[in-house]
């Protein structure tokens, strides 16, 4: 035990020299008769056993003139725009989702029932959450059960877990997959009792979190059977440009092939239009086709998204504001 104190006691000092004191490696190494190769060893050890532990604040500057605009074009409660420095996709992800953390935190209030999707950007989100206070929110599955293909974490029952520690709250799950093989079992589980309650309350939800997705980036284990590459062309034929909360949708946010969304179990399209405040996060212009999407059904309240991303949805509108999207 006295081994590992003084090798930590030992990491400490220099990183102390290093990090705060501003000394060099070199003279670090001069000064307790170290070489430079073992000074670097133990600042890599000291940030691995998180002796020393690095946070970065990003800058949070907004767009406020492409804030505005969404805003009036849409009728939205809230917009967050986060300006672009031609960073890494990485940096550019946390920055939003640190923002939309920040604003998600902000206007949850005591027993707030909250109902979140799944997928990477609403895990990062969801990670970002620093509460306030624990105000013991409710934190609802709107949909059933699937898993992703790149990382569990992205899953909705994990970020339910995550988020109702955060907060110390209570939870509503739905135990069923988010797919099944026709409209006849669908309906069949959602007159459930514990599925049926479950719906309700995510119906009733005053707060959603989602994200909007790409047709052709699915990562979602629950339609690998169903999406075929057929269907997907099919899809496409018929104008589908995205996904939301496993409805896929059109450019003018109709909802396409009404015969595979009875597949789905669910909160529905009209259902989501007559929650309070539906907050959509996004990072990347390939949202963009799905985000105008959403944005045209009405189905988005809140939108936090990047700069670049923003141009690309106005553009659009300014594109086929005089057009039929049909």
């Amino acid at each position: 035990m006295r081994n590992n104190d003084e090798n930590a006691g030992i990491m400490a000092e220099v990183a102390s020299l290093y990090f705060e004191r501003g000394l060099s490696q070199q003279e670090i190494a001069d000064r307790l008769f170290f070489s430079r190769s073992k000074v670097s060893r133990l600042l890599s050890k000291a940030i691995e056993e998180k002796v020393v532990e690095i946070k970065i604040n990003y800058p949070m500057e907004r767009v406020f003139r492409l804030e505005n605009e969404l805003k009036n074009i849409y009728q939205l409660k809230d917009v967050i725009v986060a300006k672009d420095y031609g960073t890494s996709f990485e940096m550019l992800m946390k920055r939003v989702t640190q923002m939309a953390a920040q604003h998600l935190d902000s206007i949850l209030e005591i027993h707030t029932p909250i109902g979140i999707t799944w997928g990477e950007t609403v895990y990062h989100v969801v990670e970002e959450i620093k509460p306030t206070s624990k105000k013991h929110i409710n934190v609802i599955q709107l949909m059933g059960t699937t898993e992703s293909n790149n990382n569990s974490a992205y899953n909705t029952p994990e970020l339910i877990r995550t988020l109702v520690d955060k907060y110390e709250g209570s939870f509503s799950q739905i135990y069923s997959p988010l797919v099944v093989e026709n409209d006849i079992i669908r309906d069949s589980l959602a007159k459930e009792p514990i599925i049926q309650r479950v719906l309700n309350e995510a119906r009733d939800a005053k707060v959603v979190l989602t994200s909007v997705g790409e047709l052709y980036n699915s990562k979602t284990k629950a339609w690998e059977s169903t999406l075929t590459p057929e269907v997907k062309k099919k899809l496409v034929q018929e104008g589908v440009v995205g996904v939301l909360l496993a409805h896929f949708i059109k450019m003018d946010g109709s909802l396409a092939d009404p015969e595979l969304d009875k597949k789905v179990i669910g909160i529905s399209l009209d259902d989501l239009q007559n929650i309070e405040n539906v907050v959509a996060v996004a990072v990347g212009t390939k949202k963009a086709k799905c985000l105008f999407g959403a944005l045209n059904g009405g189905y988005i309240n809140t939108l936090i998204i990047d700069e670049l991303l923003a141009r690309d949805v106005l553009k659009l509108y300014y594109k086929y504001r005089d057009k039929s999207l049909e």
